[in-house]
């Protein structure tokens, strides 16, 4: 996250409650006067961009590379943020509801009602599907969304998630080189946005 320091001549114009509702923006604080608006991931690049298309600003940049350098673990961990973010609230969603299996497992075992038997209920296999198809597609997801916070096409990053997931006929050939072999899965997540990135960059 950062904030968006501004001073602002007439404070009576600012409308917090507005600013909070843009996408991107986390709050707003600060003085009526100097309010600052905090942004999240990734949102930051993007406002600065904004910025430099305005007639009349005067801005800097940083050059020094030293500093730069001191700042790449940032830029790694934004990647990730970017990546992951907008998968946050699937990850919740499933979780929650394998939750609520485990619950009604428990409730199962105690009361031996039927509906919740995990084996032979028809009403816990379909939550298991809504919960586990997530996961079960996780590598195109993360594929996709690392295509996009690399401003490449999604959808190769989706097809380079797959393929991490799906070697197909090459699935357990020699890779002729360290007696390795391609195995489908391999690297899981991490393979996943690696390959989204890379297909991003190419």
């Amino acid at each position: 996250m950062t904030r968006l320091r501004v001073v602002v001549k007439d404070p009576a114009k600012v409308d917090r409650a507005a600013l909070k509702k843009v996408k991107g923006v986390m709050s707003v604080v600060g003085s009526d006067s100097e309010p600052q608006i905090v942004v999240g991931p990734g949102v930051a690049e993007e406002v600065s961009n904004e910025i430099k298309k305005m007639d009349g600003i005067k801005y800097s940049e940083v050059t020094d590379h030293a500093v730069m350098k001191k700042k790449s673990a940032t830029g790694i961990l934004s990647f990730f943020s970017k990546v992951f973010m907008p998968l946050i609230p699937v990850f919740a969603g499933a979780g929650l509801i394998f939750g609520v299996m485990k619950i009604l497992t428990l409730i199962f075992n105690m009361t031996g009602a039927a509906i919740f038997d995990p084996a032979n209920s028809q009403f816990m296999m379909v939550l298991n599907v809504l919960a586990s198809t997530f996961f079960t597609f996780l590598n195109v997801a993360v594929g996709a969304s690392s295509a996009k916070a690399m401003g490449g096409n999604p959808f190769l990053g989706l097809v380079a998630g797959g393929i991490v997931s799906n070697l197909g006929a090459l699935n357990g050939t020699e890779m002729g080189m360290f007696g390795l072999t391609f195995t489908n899965g391999r690297g899981g997540t991490l393979a996943a946005m690696a390959a989204g990135a890379l297909i991003a960059w190419l």
